[in-house]
């Protein structure tokens, strides 16, 4: 069972996720499950085979305190690393087609994941999810308790696509009539301007780390001459846009400055600045 949810990012743009229903859920954590038991068997299996040797005499309470240890690492740092670090996604969301996202639209962080799977014990309660499986029927995100403390959902692998630029500026539009010719006026060279479009247009293909901080060296000018501009700054929210936002809607503007629309005669008296 699915349901779809609207998400409404920093750029004011409305997302909608398909929220992945229980059953997909429990498919992926028995995948899951699996991979942690056959990880689960090697280990034992291991660890006989050299005590086997050693004699188990040989097993001191240091062992048994580590393998302790080791099994709640194995259970809980298992989900918690992949989804930090793996796009939201165990093995077996990965599988399903599903994934762990903030309720904002943003990917988990290493907190946020630590966080749900800790309260995984709650949600297990009094047997096998019991408390969870009844959080997901009553919530609309199909959120179990650990998501609701962590702020998470899980959402199908398929989201909507991330806003174009027609998507961003006409967001923004209904803020000021001439936001767009306030914009354009923003000090760029042509190279720069090359430079931003062209980002823009690979954005997609660079990793998130790389995307992000590529995005903020050309944002930081940009903030810059929008603070020290009161009509701009009255006319645009900066601190309200991510830095590509923000690139697509200066690039955007300059782009519609420089076409003027199909059909409409030049006029001679107007002097660009």
């Amino acid at each position: 069972m699915t349901t779809l949810t609207t998400i409404e990012t920093p750029e004011r743009v409305a997302l909608t996720y398909d929220v992945a229903g229980l059953g997909t859920r429990v498919l992926a954590y028995l995948v899951d499950l699996a991979v942690r038991a056959a990880v689960l068997l090697l280990v034992t299996i291991a660890f006989f085979v050299f005590y086997e040797q050693e004699g188990f005499a040989a097993v001191t309470s240091g062992v048994r305190a580590a393998s302790v240890v080791g099994f709640f690492l194995l259970h809980w740092g298992y989900a918690t690393l992949f989804e930090a670090f793996w796009n939201g996604q165990t093995p077996g969301k990965r599988l399903m087609g599903i994934r762990v996202i903030k309720e904002g639209g943003f990917p988990v962080s290493f907190f946020d994941s630590a966080l749900r799977n800790l309260v995984r014990v709650v949600d297990f309660l009094p047997v096998f999810y019991g408390l969870g499986i009844v959080c997901v029927f009553l919530t609309q995100r199909h959120q179990r308790i650990g998501d609701l403390v962590s702020g998470t959902l899980v959402v199908r692998q398929s989201p909507a696509r991330r806003p174009s630029l027609d998507d961003i500026l006409a967001a923004h539009r209904q803020a000021d009539a001439d936001a767009s010719q306030r914009l354009a006026r923003v000090p760029l060279t042509v190279e720069q301007f090359e430079a931003i479009v062209e980002f823009l247009r690979r954005a997609e293909r660079l990793t998130p780390d790389t995307r992000q901080r590529i995005a903020g060296k050309f944002a930081a000018p940009i903030r810059r001459s929008i603070a020290d501009s009161k009509s701009l700054r009255e006319t645009i929210r900066a601190d309200e846009l991510d830095d590509e936002a923000l690139l697509a809607l200066v690039a955007h503007a300059r782009q519609s400055q420089a076409e003027p629309p199909a059909g409409a005669a030049p006029d001679d008296g107007e002097r660009r600045p």
